[in-house]
């Protein structure tokens, strides 16, 4: 999850296995805070699939920090028309920063 998500227990971001994850930060550069700033440009997607909800925003917007959030379950809820994933009505098992100390925060 990114940063602006924690406050909101919810993101539009996949969930993922642990082993996933892990992958994920290694092989996405932004999860894995190799990039300073979000691209500029609307990447081609095909006719199979849909931009991010967000992805207007993110357009050349600085990074965030991004943590791992370990949940035995979560909602899938309706945030501005948008499906996302809540774990509002869960306590977390544990939250992990990803790139927390990249960003001179932790």
């Amino acid at each position: 999850m990114r940063l602006s998500d924690l406050p909101r227990q919810c993101t539009n971001e996949p969930a993922l296995h642990p082993q996933c994850a892990a992958y994920t930060v290694t092989a996405c550069p932004m999860v894995g805070g190799r990039l300073t700033h979000y691209r500029a440009t609307l990447p081609q997607l095909d006719s199979t699939m849909m931009p991010a909800p967000d992805a207007t925003a993110r357009h050349g917007a600085r990074a965030e920090p991004w943590f791992a959030v370990w949940l035995t379950a979560y909602q899938v809820v309706t945030n501005h028309g948008h499906l996302m994933a809540s774990y509002a009505d869960k306590r977390p098992l544990r939250i992990k920063p990803i790139t927390w100390r990249l960003f001179g925060l932790f």
